[in-house]
């Protein structure tokens, strides 16, 4: 008796810890170092515009699987569209600015 009862407290144990390791899973990930975990790399200087435009339309597939992954599908050809048109420029992001998703490559993967 006394065993079944340690065998169902190890288990509760157990249900409880991989229910909230799967929580943290979902919760806002804190970046430490910008660059490392990139959706495209490119070796050498920033790009010129016409280069980037280049990249979309040969990566054009991993970005619609992106935005469906992010629930964002719709946007897609939105998007595809305004980088046609667009003019690219460099910005930076102050420290602790906050972005809603971001697309990003890991082990091959794409993920949000």
């Amino acid at each position: 008796m006394c065993s079944k009862t340690i065998a169902f407290l190890m288990i509760g144990i157990f249900v409880v810890f991989s229910l909230s390791s799967y929580a943290e899973t979902d919760e806002t990930k804190k970046l430490k170092r910008v660059g490392v975990l990139t959706f495209v790399r490119i070796k050498g200087e920033i790009p010129v515009p016409e280069v980037m435009k280049t990249i979309l339309d040969k990566y054009s597939g991993d970005i619609k699987y992106g935005l469906d992954l992010a629930g964002y599908g719709e946007l897609y050809l939105p998007f595809i569209e305004q980088i046609e048109t667009a003019s690219f420029e460099e910005k930076q992001l102050p420290i602790g600015d906050k972005l809603m998703w971001m697309l990003f490559r890991a082990r091959g993967k794409i993920k949000v």
